[in-house]
């Protein structure tokens, strides 16, 4: 796990050849996220979900070409910075994607863990102001690695994953 920190987001995602569109989470998204999640992280988190929802300040879903959500991002306050987490997408254009409008909308410092397969991400958020501050270990519950299959590209925080 990678954690990265940005006193200031520098953004400039610029033009993308992405096929889906961002936008706000609002309540009519939360179902369509749980299911999104779940396909990425394997298992349902629901609860944790629409905890994690409800304490966002910011969010955004990704929304494919005939409508449904394909991936989202969180922006939770934190004492310090706000955290951005989880981070689920379809590839790693789309994380960034989503991660730069929730770095982008975020009024201070932000922080993001991300699994270190990652390589490329970190590398993209390195270039707008982020840097590798640690390398903490995920806390985990019946299993030893993160969920296969690679869409899951910020954990929601390193105790919850």
């Amino acid at each position: 796990m990678d954690k990265l920190v940005a006193k200031r987001y520098t953004g400039g995602l610029g033009k993308t050849a992405h096929q889906g569109t961002v936008h706000p989470v609002s309540k009519k998204d939360i179902e369509e996220i749980i299911d999104v999640d779940e396909k990425a992280f394997g298992a349902r988190r629901e609860r944790l979900l629409r905890l994690r929802i409800e304490q966002a300040s910011i969010g955004a879903v990704l929304r494919n070409r005939a409508g449904r959500a394909a991936g989202f991002a969180l922006g939770v306050p934190g004492p310090e910075r706000m955290v951005i987490g989880p981070v689920v997408a379809p590839d790693e254009e789309a994380a960034a994607l989503l991660i730069d409008r929730i770095a982008g909308w975020a009024p201070g410092p932000v922080r993001i863990d991300i699994p270190s397969q990652h390589r490329r991400l970190a590398d993209f958020l390195t270039r707008r102001g982020f840097e590798t501050v640690r390398h903490p270990p995920v806390m985990m519950r019946n299993g030893n690695a993160l969920p296969p299959g690679g869409h899951l590209f910020a954990v929601a925080s390193q105790a919850f994953g």
